[in-house]
């Protein structure tokens, strides 16, 4: 039987999460026209002999094993190996709707969609529902081109919200940029830029976990300047799109590295936690040095063009900064 969907799950020292994972998976255990692909990625612990283990009881579930590599590359490598026509990522310690899921596969399927989105919902550590998700101000069960909405304002976010044709990454080169740590912002943001067919849907179906022990969560302040750092990056790869393209898109690409460049010096100047002075210096000049700052040109809402005045005269920038700066 054709294989409809591959569902691609990084697991790096997840062993704590496998049983839960399993659980989550075994609605769609052993079923042809899916594929689920783990792909190790240089577990220390036991994580990939449970995996191997469990892939001796559900036949459509494959494990690989590669040196680490960060969630990217293992994601990229799972891409690589998938055989479903659309693909869906899922984190080992989230979970998903599978009912929910294959009803906008077969939507997908239908209409040749290139992108479909869903909603998701974030669980705290006590097991609760909170927030509502990722809202975007856009039209919602209506099909458009990707710049279409971006140009409404979709914001670039994560990629586990969406069932993606694997033609239309490999035919488009579209693969995650590896070493950095929003690369699910910069690369939906290249989606976008280049899908043809796009359904945003409401429907929750994706599952996020806030775990205390997650990357995001246990940031030294070593890690935290490297991953401020990283909106650099992205803001400087979204520039670089900016060539490609003329009119009004090129306008919507200014918007969105503006905003990542704005929202990166805000959230300096709102939480410095443990950065020090020496730091913020670096961060504007590598800004400087990729064109990002001072910040010009559109951004997405009214308070962030306001407080531009102030972010982009630099010695006062830096006063407010520094003075809750180490």
């Amino acid at each position: 039987m054709e294989v409809k969907l591959s569902i691609i799950i990084p697991i790096y020292n997840a062993t704590n999460h496998m049983e839960a994972l399993k659980l989550n998976l075994k609605k769609i255990a052993n079923r042809t026209d899916v594929e689920i692909i783990l792909v190790n990625d240089g577990s220390k612990d036991d994580t990939y002999t449970k995996a191997v283990s469990l892939a001796k009881d559900w036949l459509n579930l494959v494990v690989w094993d590669k040196a680490n590599g960060g969630a990217a590359s293992a994601r990229n490598f799972g891409i690589r190996q998938a055989k479903g026509n659309y693909l869906a990522f899922l984190d080992a310690d989230d979970s998903m709707d599978f009912d929910k899921l294959f009803n906008l596969l077969s939507l997908a399927e239908a209409q040749n969609l290139d992108l479909c989105a869903f909603n998701l919902r974030n669980i705290n550590k006590d097991g609760q529902i909170h927030g509502e998700g990722l809202l975007h101000p856009i039209q919602y069960n209506t099909t458009a081109n990707g710049q279409s909405f971006l140009a409404q304002g979709y914001q670039p976010s994560s990629i586990c919200v969406f069932l993606v044709r694997t033609t239309f990454i490999n035919n488009n080169q579209l693969f995650f940029r590896e070493g950095i740590t929003h690369e699910d912002v910069e690369l939906s943001f290249r989606w976008m830029l280049k899908a043809q067919k796009v359904l945003f849907t409401k429907e929750v179906i994706y599952f996020y976990y806030q775990n205390p022990g997650s990357v995001t969560n246990q940031l030294t302040v070593e890690a935290k300047k490297a991953y401020l750092l990283d909106e650099v990056t992205v803001a400087a790869l979204m520039k670089a799109e900016e060539e490609h393209y003329t009119g009004q898109i090129k306008k919507v690409i200014q918007k969105n590295y503006n905003s990542v460049t704005w929202n990166l010096l805000y959230s300096i100047y709102k939480d410095p936690g443990q950065l020090d002075k020496p730091f913020v210096t670096e961060v504007l000049e590598r800004l400087k040095a990729n064109k990002l700052y001072p910040v010009k040109g559109p951004l997405k809402t009214k308070f962030q063009s306001a407080l531009r005045i102030l972010m982009n005269i630099k010695p006062l920038w830096l006063q407010l900064s520094r003075s809750k700066l180490k």
